[in-house]
Parts: C-alpha cells; structure tokens; sequence
C-alpha cells in the first residue's frame, strides 16, 4: 500500500473540507468560531508533521550508520515540540482555538491514509 506525498497532500484537502464543514455546523450551534479556528490550526501544525516525517525519512536513508539513532530521535523531540505548541497555544486562547478540534486537525492525515487504503482495496 503505497501512495505518492502529493496524492496524500491532495486527498487530505477533501478529507479536512468534510471535517471543515461539520466544524461550521458546530460553531453556528455553539455560537464560537473556535472549533473552525481549532481545526485549521491541528491541520497547519499536522501538515508540518508530514513534512518533517518525509525529511526524517530521507536523511535517515542517507545518513544511515551509527548517526541515524540520534537524527531520529532529534526529529521526534521535534514533531513532539510542535503538537505540544498546538496543544499549549488551543490551552493558552481558548476562546480562539479549540483544543479538541486541534487534537481532531493532527489526525487528518492518517484520516486520509486510512481513506486511501479502503480506496484502494475496494478497487
């Protein structure tokens, strides 16, 4: 099962639209724009997550050998210091980003992995 960066990239636009849309349903009900807010910024910080995976990925095939233990674990700290930012930012503004809907944004990439994959198997 392997899929091209940019299809996942691209597909993940569809997927988050979706979850965009029941976020605007939400936030009409609650009267708070901070569930759409929270979305966007889970997605950004998430899209940078993917984007570091793929260098960790490419550095750590060059690199091999006794340095790629630490390389990893280096790019862990930092895909970790990063959804800690979105968590600490959504518990810093809560009336501006929602902390669920942030938690709910880091997923919308495996969300689309997991809707290629079934994609792929129906065909």
């Amino acid at each position: 099962m392997e899929f091209e960066i940019r299809e996942i990239e691209r597909e993940s636009i569809k997927v988050l639209s979706i979850l965009l849309v029941i976020a605007i349903i939400v936030s009409f009900i609650f009267h708070s724009i901070s569930f759409l807010l929270g979305l966007l910024l889970g997605y950004i910080i998430n899209l940078i997550v993917f984007r570091i995976i793929q260098v960790e990925t490419d550095a750590t095939l060059a690199i091999g050998g006794k340095y790629s233990a630490g390389l990893i674990l280096l790019i862990g700290l930092a895909k970790l210091a990063l959804r800690a930012l979105g968590f600490i930012v959504a518990i810093k503004f809560p009336m501006i980003f929602h902390i669920i809907s942030v938690f709910v944004g880091y997923f919308v990439i495996k969300l689309t992995i997991f809707y290629l994959g079934y994609r792929m198997r129906k065909e």
